[in-house]
């Protein structure tokens, strides 16, 4: 309805008379709680409102009540109205509003309501049972308990349902009208469940068992974790989402679509999932600039890329990435520390020159390890380059590493 003409006296208006009688965008506009909620509303051409059969504005969803719909100390009758932009959901939070309040009063009387809309009608609240079927004999498996078909129809009767037609698979269940956590066959068995009791469910041991272990994965993060810690350094654990700003930005990297993208982030702080493990151990060194020098820290965590081949999309990397800062701290600080790592999975450390741009050029190296005489490139080694220091306000050289797990 037309928000200028159609006027009407809001609930808890101080003004009598016709100073009481506003307009619905006059209500946003002066009335405590249309100047609260108007940003629901204002940018329709037409608003909602609930109109009784005697022409009689009722509300004006979902900003306020009329004064007719006043409650005092002497009020015999009560107007309950939900709105909202679900219908089943407003149908069934009108259903669960209305059976509680007739269950801690059985006095009270309940008259429906039909509600015309412009294409349609019908009458709320309906207590129209919704109907579903559910195998007992799955229950049955499913909890692990010998449950017959009357066990069963006895539980869901507890639980307040209604019975109908049965055969020997399935039970038809009538669900009672303010239960709106019935969605599948299976919140049935959950009703049975609760009503037997889980704590009647006798423990046994299942027929076939694997022995839980350590993945690969773990146990090689371990090794590195153990390694590294006996170097002195600390471990940090930092967020798996990230920005493409400190992603590439900060360490003056290109961008590349091979990145996870967050479809509608909350921050522009986290809009990817990280592939570098970098950012974070230059992020943590940015937050303890007044603790004292030098800081070894390192960081065991995974990345993602894109990959179409992953059953997701998508793929994880488990990388380890470390660093130092210091007055007088060069490449060759963190070299020795990289040897050291990779003797301790067997891999012979070989490093070629390389220009980087988050490394000082001629101080920056990549990390090949040797195995069996099979060569394979694990990551990057070397001072970072000044402006990346700038970006992370540090003024203290940092040199620093990151490798994929061996």
């Amino acid at each position: 309805m037309d928000p200028v003409k159609t006027r009407f006296q809001p609930l808890g208006i101080t003004l009598s008379g016709d100073d009481a009688i506003l307009s619905a965008k006059s209500i946003l506009e002066n009335h405590p709680k249309g100047i609260e909620f108007k940003h629901l509303l204002q940018d329709f051409k037409h608003f909602p409102f609930l109109i009784d059969s005697e022409n009689q504005i009722l509300s004006m969803p979902p900003i306020i009540n009329s004064e007719g719909t006043k409650v005092t100390q002497h009020t015999t009758s009560f107007f309950i109205d939900v709105t909202g932009i679900n219908e089943r959901i407003v149908n069934k939070t009108l259903n669960v509003l209305t059976t509680s309040l007739l269950e801690l009063d059985s006095n009270l009387v309940l008259e429906q309501v039909n509600i015309k809309y412009h294409d349609k009608s019908r009458i709320t609240p309906d207590f129209t049972p919704e109907t579903a079927m559910v195998s007992w004999k799955k229950t049955s498996n499913i909890l692990g308990v010998d449950l017959s078909k009357d066990d069963a129809i006895k539980h869901l009767l507890r639980m307040r349902h209604d019975i109908g037609k049965t055969d020997e698979e399935n039970i038809e269940v009538f669900i009672a009208p303010y239960r709106n956590d019935i969605l599948h066959e299976r919140d049935l068995m959950e009703d049975i469940g609760i009503s037997y009791g889980y704590h009647n469910i006798p423990w046994k041991l299942v027929k076939r068992m694997t022995v839980g272990k350590e993945l690969p994965i773990e146990t090689r993060s371990r090794i590195a974790r153990h390694v590294l810690l006996g170097m002195g350094y600390f471990e940090v654990l930092n967020l798996t989402l990230t920005s493409q700003d400190r992603n590439f930005d900060d360490l003056r990297m290109d961008r590349n679509d091979n990145i996870v993208l967050i479809s509608n982030p909350v921050s522009a702080q986290i809009t990817m999932v990280r592939t570098h493990l970098l950012p974070g151990i230059l992020e943590t060194f940015e937050n303890n600039r007044d603790h004292e020098l030098p800081q070894k820290i390192f960081e065991i965590g995974d990345v993602c890329i894109l990959d179409e081949n992953a059953e997701t999309g998508a793929r994880d990397l488990r990388k380890i990435a470390g660093g130092i800062i210091g007055t007088k701290i060069g490449y060759s600080d963190i070299r020795s520390i990289v040897e050291s790592l990779l003797r301790e999975f067997n891999l012979k450390l070989i490093v070629k020159p390389v220009e980087h741009p988050t490394f000082i050029s001629g101080r920056t190296a990549e990390i090949i390890g040797v195995y069996n005489n099979m060569e394979k490139i694990l990551g990057i080694m070397g001072e970072i380059h000044p402006e990346v220091l700038g970006t992370f306000s540090l003024i203290h050289p940092v040199a620093a590493f990151e490798i994929f797990l061996p």
